[in-house]
């Protein structure tokens, strides 16, 4: 993937919150990770290790093992938060 995906605002996500909004677990996460389906990077907050995530690559996952629900419930709180975001500043 490209560099930029890294860098962009709301492109990535940690593993914990991975879990959280797409309701997947932790194990299949790290399993994805493993087989190379999800890009990683490995940070550190206040001591504690977390990993980051392409939040592309996190949504086909959770579209592969959990349905196209879980996506579109995902992706239409997502774009409420960016748009909420934006109106903000």
């Amino acid at each position: 993937m490209s560099e930029s995906l890294w860098l962009k605002q709301g492109a990535t996500l940690n593993h914990q919150n991975a879990c959280k909004e797409f309701r997947l677990t932790e194990g299949e996460v790290i399993e994805a990770m493993k087989a190379g389906k999800l890009q990683y990077r490995q940070n550190n907050a206040h001591g504690n290790p977390y990993f980051r995530l392409l939040r592309i690559e996190v949504e086909l996952l959770a579209l592969e093992l959990r349905g196209a629900k879980v996506i579109e419930e995902q992706v239409i709180k997502f774009n409420m938060m960016v748009k909420i975001v934006e109106v903000a500043q």
